[in-house]
């Protein structure tokens, strides 16, 4: 349990610096701020992961809405 725990938080980190450093604040303006993760990668032209961004989005807050 605790291993899970600190590995979470190890990636979180470095997924958190590793997004920081690219420059959207141009193209970020115009977008929802809660797709920032998605208009980061899509700035780096990687698409397809924008798509599985939303997709798990959009079933993470489904699982959240129906739980109790």
């Amino acid at each position: 349990m605790v291993m899970t725990m600190i590995l979470c938080v190890v990636v979180y980190v470095l997924f958190g610096v590793s997004t920081t450093g690219i420059n959207v604040m141009d193209q970020a303006e115009q977008h929802d701020p809660d797709t920032a993760l998605a208009l980061a990668f899509k700035a780096l032209g990687i698409n397809w992961i924008t798509q599985v961004i939303y997709v798990a989005a959009l079933f993470g807050a489904a699982a959240a809405s129906l739980t109790n």
